[in-house]
């Protein structure tokens, strides 16, 4: 089992360091992201994706993601429910 990523003060982990941590490599990461079975990153800026560090480490010390909404399914269609509203 991998363990969590180095203590330090930065609260973002990049999609290559996540990728170092896991085992895997970074396009494994992004096809992931792409599809749906990966957090969506917090940020991105260029090429890079920015992932919480909490989350990644909570996923490797527990082998699942932590309870969380995610604005988009795989599929691309939002998973947040809006309440209709009738407007009179």
């Amino acid at each position: 089992m991998p363990k969590p990523a180095k203590s330090s003060k930065a609260k973002l982990i990049t999609h290559r360091d996540v990728a170092k941590l896991l085992g895997v490599s970074p396009t494994l990461v992004r096809n992931w992201v792409l599809k749906g079975v990966f957090p969506e990153p917090h940020s991105a800026i260029e090429s890079t994706l920015f992932f919480p560090k909490a989350q990644i480490d909570y996923y490797v010390i527990h082998g699942r993601w932590p309870e969380m909404r995610q604005p988009f399914g795989a599929n691309g269609e939002s998973t947040v429910k809006h309440k209709e509203q009738s407007i009179q």
